[in-house]
């Protein structure tokens, strides 16, 4: 934890998603760590997405496309603001 980001934790055993979305959405988070539970459905405007262990087999091309894409959506017709990163290897 730190200290002065406020962050939580998401994962398919995550009883609360909703709740947690829209505490993200309210800046009542920072920073919401998740699997790709999240990969599909979420629209956040000037959201950044990073990907950490990207060469691990649990991500295929598509699945990464999948997750950069919920980078910085606002909308159909919006502009991007968001940004994606993708490393490969644990930090």
């Amino acid at each position: 934890n730190v200290p002065f980001i406020k962050s939580k934790i998401v994962s398919s055993i995550t009883s609360n998603i909703d709740e947690l979305l829209e505490q993200l959405r309210n800046h009542q988070l920072d920073v919401l760590f998740c699997t790709i539970v999240l990969e599909r459905g979420v629209t956040f405007k000037d959201l950044q997405v990073i990907v950490y262990d990207a060469d691990n087999a649990l991500y295929d091309t598509q699945t990464l496309i999948q997750i950069s894409g919920r980078a910085g959506r606002s909308g159909a017709g919006q502009k991007r603001t968001g940004r994606a990163g993708i490393f490969r290897g644990k930090f």
